[in-house]
């Protein structure tokens, strides 16, 4: 998958927020679902930095509304220390992230905001989430590859930076050049040419069941 290999600082740092997720409890009337996490890329300029994400949202319909349940949690390492940075969703900023005095920062997204958890506003399986800076220079950035993206297809990408499955949708894997293979799950990774590493797992496979977020500077 293309989201970027996590490094044993950044597993660690993705096991915490992935079972700290998994431990939030799921409203009431529906049913829980696994999480996904993923690394966030360092980019020119801020290319010290590290970040992790998680996610456990699914959304429901309610007449012409839809309603987004579950929660988003992002974590940055390695910034600027007392800054705010904005945290963005596709391009669209939902909230903001502020590191402590050593440029490390978390926060939580809900669907209410409620203490420091912010409110979730967009749906971020199958999107880009960045974080950048108040100027709107990304720092950090990386893809939600969630099998759960609603109307998502399995595409193969083939790029000198990301090669094998991606859960994507189907104009935003047109857009890369990659082939669709359809509905469903990128595990086993269905594209051709992809062989599992010696633990058994996909090239690139960072996703996970456990935990979210708790809206605190992780200094």
């Amino acid at each position: 998958m293309r989201t970027a290999r996590i490094r044993c600082t950044e597993a660690a740092a993705a096991l915490a927020l992935l079972l700290s997720l998994a431990a939030t409890a799921a409203p009431a009337g529906t049913t829980p679902r696994g999480v996904v996490g993923g690394a966030l890329r360092a980019t020119a300029a801020a290319p010290a930095a590290t970040g992790v994400f998680a996610e456990n949202v699914t959304t429901s319909q309610s007449g012409t509304r839809q309603q987004i349940r579950g929660a988003l949690m992002v974590q940055a390492n390695g910034l600027a220390p007392r800054s705010k940075y904005r945290v963005k969703v596709s391009g669209v900023p939902i909230g903001t992230l502020t590191t402590g005095r050593a440029g490390n920062g978390r926060v939580r997204f809900l669907p209410k905001a409620r203490g420091t958890n912010q409110a979730l506003s967009i749906d971020p399986r199958g999107r880009q989430i960045s974080v950048s800076t108040t100027d709107g220079e990304d720092v950090l950035e990386g893809e939600v590859d969630d099998p759960t993206t609603p109307g998502g297809i399995r595409c193969c990408l083939t790029t000198p930076d990301e090669q094998g499955c991606d859960s994507l949708l189907e104009a935003e894997c047109a857009a890369l050049g990659g082939t669709s293979m359809g509905a469903g799950s990128c595990e086993p990774d269905p594209c051709p040419g992809q062989e599992d590493d010696e633990d058994g797992s996909a090239d690139g496979e960072t996703n996970d069941d456990g935990g979210a977020p708790d809206g605190e500077h992780a200094d």
